[in-house]
């Protein structure tokens, strides 16, 4: 589960970049710039909710889980890549592939498991203003 939301987060923060006006790079150049510090939720591949992740400019990051359970950590975008390393003692990094986003700014991200996740970036007036209503539906969408 951890797995997901981090690649989640990751996906998340891929859909919140700005498309570039110049010519279109391959997509690995494109979802490796696309992605950076913001808000997202991330979905499972069933389209139940699973979490929403903070990823802060500093480099770290709050991912809050539909269960109610927060993990934090770091993160770093690198080749097409999110990773994460939660705050925990032993933690290994967790790498997820971004695609490149859609014109709404979601993404797929798939982590070296197999396990993909549907990222959407949170705009900013939602994050401030229901920030606290998003965290308490997240348990029943997921149901």
């Amino acid at each position: 589960m951890k797995k997901l939301v981090i690649a989640a987060s990751i996906l998340a923060l891929a859909a919140c970049a700005k498309p570039a006006e110049e010519a279109a790079p391959a997509a690995e150049e494109t979802a490796a710039a696309a992605v950076g510090a913001g808000t997202f939720d991330y979905a499972s591949a069933d389209g139940a909710m699973a979490g929403r992740i903070v990823m802060n400019e500093d480099g770290s990051f709050e991912d809050t889980r539909a269960d109610g359970t927060v993990a934090t950590g770091t993160w770093r975008a690198s080749e097409g890549q999110t990773c994460f390393t939660e705050a925990t003692e032993g933690a290994a990094e967790v790498c997820w592939k971004d695609e490149e986003p859609g014109a709404d700014g979601s993404f797929n991200s798939t982590s070296a498991d197999g396990v993909t996740v549907k990222v959407n970036p949170v705009a900013e007036e939602a994050t401030a203003e229901a920030a606290p209503a998003a965290d308490a539906a997240a348990p029943a969408a997921a149901e």
